[in-house]
Formats: C-alpha cells, sequence, structure tokens
C-alpha cells in the first residue's frame, strides 16, 4: 500500500463518549457523516449515501480496532503499554 492511499481517510475520536472503548470515527468522503465502526464492520458502504469504501489496510485497522481494544484489556495489558510494544511475556 502506497503512503496516499492510507492518507485519502479522515479518522477522529469521539472525546464525548461513555464507551469503555477509543470510540474512533471516520468521515466519509462522499457525505461527510461520520460512521463508527459498527456502521461499516461487515458491508464496507456508507448507510447515509452507500459509498463503497474500498478494503486496504487503513480501513481494515479501523474496522478491527474494537476487537484489538477488548483483547488487549482482556490481558490485562494497559493501552499505553501496547503502543510502546511493552507485551507482557506469558
Amino acid at each position: 500500500m502506497d503512503n496516499n492511499e492510507s492518507q485519502k481517510w479522515i479518522f477522529g475520536v469521539d472525546e464525548n463518549s461513555d464507551s469503555v472503548f477509543n470510540e474512533r470515527f471516520l468521515v466519509c468522503p462522499k457525505c461527510k457523516e461520520h460512521l463508527h465502526q459498527m456502521d461499516i464492520e461487515f458491508y464496507y458502504r456508507c448507510p447515509f449515501c452507500d459509498y463503497a469504501f474500498p478494503q486496504d489496510a487503513a480501513m481494515e485497522d479501523f474496522v478491527i480496532d474494537r476487537v484489538v481494544q477488548g483483547w488487549v484489556r482482556r490481558q490485562g495489558v494497559s493501552p499505553t503499554a501496547v503502543k510502546d510494544n511493552q507485551f507482557p511475556s506469558f
């Protein structure tokens, strides 16, 4: 994947979320609606304008981020340790 490929998506974080998960969102390039992982998890289409998102590495990371965060929490690893590649030894 080329660097321009991953830069075409606009991602953000919902700071007002009460969720334990990091509520990231994606801005649809066609209608500009904020979409969450669950909005495009299975179909890779905007539910508002039917824009078809190409499946690339950035989109795949966005969709599975919530699953990865849940797995990390169940392992008892702090999210900052994961960012710093400090995984526990098993």
